[in-house]
């Protein structure tokens, strides 16, 4: 009686966690590719936030990124980094080092990827000048493995 209740209750068990783990296998997304914010021109002038995400996936828990956002026009204020970030799937975070606590998160999915901030301080920001970072979605541009660079050099403002 006893091994026919171990029986019936491993067809119990099993069956739950296959589902369990294929549903975590299936929330797995790989990030690698290109995401393109694109800014707005006016009058000659880039208006909004315009910038550039690249990651390549290292293995199942880490991602390399090249980050490039700019604020647009009038200022121009940019923020880049470079940098392999801890990965569980579909986030990963990066923080800077120092006495105040700031987090961007990325989430992404297979089309987009959503950036947002976390802070104590809201007037620090790692160094990245003030409104520099864009919090909302950016589109995947491509799914092909990118080259990790530094993208500052890239973006020139307009008319300069």
């Amino acid at each position: 009686m006893k091994y026919l209740l171990f029986v019936i209750f491993l067809f119990i068990i099993i069956p739950g966690d296959a589902q369990f783990m294929s549903s975590q296998a299936q929330s797995f997304v790989d990030p690698t590719g290109t995401y393109i914010l694109k800014g707005k021109f006016t009058k000659s002038e880039l208006k909004g936030h315009y910038g550039e995400i690249r990651v390549k996936l290292l293995d199942s828990s880490s991602i390399a990124m090249t980050f490039y956002m700019n604020s647009g026009y009038p200022a121009y204020f940019d923020g880049f980094f470079i940098d392999t970030l801890n990965y569980d799937g579909a986030r990963a975070a990066f923080s800077c080092r120092g006495g105040n606590y700031y987090k961007i998160a990325f989430r992404f999915t297979r089309d987009e990827v959503e950036i947002s901030q976390a802070y104590m301080d809201p007037h620090y920001s790692c160094s990245f000048p003030k409104g520099v970072i864009f919090s909302g979605f950016i589109k995947k541009y491509s799914g092909n493995i990118p080259v990790i660079k530094s993208l500052r050099g890239d973006f020139l403002r307009p008319n300069g």
